[in-house]
């Protein structure tokens, strides 16, 4: 694989302090398992973009589900109203 010069770091302490400052970093080798180290840094990094999607929908879903129950609170309590409106009124009646 061709480097140019400028990219070119040789030095393995540097090269860590640099890892360590930045996280995502990425390590690229050339051989065999070069290769296989670059498939892993590829997965690595669809994890970790799928996990955010992941945890976006869960947001997403417990806002939806927040809104669903405090509907149906709303509409329980409606019910509950408008039964005893109705006994009330048949009590009236039968007066």
């Amino acid at each position: 694989m061709y480097q140019p010069d400028h990219f070119r770091v040789d030095d393995l302490p540097q090269l860590h302090a640099l890892m360590r400052a930045r996280p995502f970093a990425t390590l690229v080798s050339s051989g065999a398992l070069g290769n296989v180290a670059d498939a892993f840094n590829s997965l690595l990094e669809s994890l970790q973009a799928l996990m955010t999607r992941v945890s976006r929908q869960i947001e997403k879903t417990n806002q939806t589900v927040s809104l669903i129950a405090a509907s149906s609170h709303r509409m329980a309590e409606g019910a509950t109203t408008q039964a005893t409106e109705v006994k009330e009124a048949a009590i009236r009646l039968t007066v």
